[in-house]
């Protein structure tokens, strides 16, 4: 069963033809999936594009991946395993003098050091 409050079919994914165009009324949207059976159930209303979701951050002028991985840990730092990105992290987090977070920001910092923050 499929329940749609929108008035438009498709809710918030719903497209009108506007001279020609394709216009997305509520914003682009990527529908993924990894079910086979949902992946052909939706394929029978629509005709999907291939896209590959891939964000970076541009940080005076040097791109860096997002979300952090190990690469985005190496090209901030220099660091090549796990446990070198985790001192990193940890020196900044005592350089910013956080024992323990006390809001968002203090517990960002704590999980990604305060340049990444």
């Amino acid at each position: 069963m499929v329940i749609d409050r929108r008035p438009s079919i498709a809710g918030n994914v719903y497209t009108k033809e506007i001279e020609g165009i394709n216009v997305h009324i509520c914003g682009a949207h990527i529908f993924h999936t990894n079910n086979k059976i949902v992946w052909n159930y939706v394929n029978q209303f629509a005709e999907f594009n291939r896209f590959t979701n891939s964000p970076v951050a541009n940080y005076h002028g040097e791109l860096y991946s997002l979300p952090f991985n190990m690469y985005t840990f190496n090209k901030m730092w220099g660091v090549v395993t796990p446990a070198e990105a985790a001192a990193k992290i940890e020196e900044q987090k005592k350089a910013a003098g956080i024992t323990e977070p006390k809001n968002l920001e203090e517990q960002a910092i704590s999980l990604v050091g305060i340049d990444i923050y």
